[in-house]
């Protein structure tokens, strides 16, 4: 079912007019349009202008509610570690944090601007 532009989260995009994306997180047909290939442009509009322009179309759903597939996979993969995180003891994450002691000095160097 093809929207109209005005009931369509994609042409609501302030980078709607420049971009050359084949794949919009906006677009409700995102899924049946197929993945974008290497070398082709990616969407330039930032997380936050994506969530704010799909929060103005609640009837609209999205598949991925405004948030690309590498997105979804990030964030997915950042609450698994932060649930590990959370199930170990202080002991285990103690050991975790003494065991990247070594990296930090070992790789200083590299990064003058943090201060480890």
């Amino acid at each position: 079912m093809e929207l109209s532009r005005d009931r369509s989260p994609m042409y609501s995009c302030p980078r709607f007019q420049r971009c050359g994306a084949p794949v919009c997180a906006l677009d409700p047909q995102m899924l049946d349009r197929g993945g974008s290939r290497p070398g082709e442009e990616r969407c330039k509009a930032t997380r936050r202008v994506r969530l704010e322009v799909a929060a103005r179309f609640p009837s609209v759903r999205l598949p991925a509610d405004g948030l690309t597939l590498d997105e979804v996979a990030k964030d997915a993969r950042r609450a698994k570690a932060k649930a590990k995180w959370a199930a170990m003891t202080p002991e285990d994450r103690a050991a975790k944090l003494a065991h990247l002691v070594p990296f930090k000095a070992k790789h200083a160097a590299d990064y003058p601007q943090h201060a480890f």
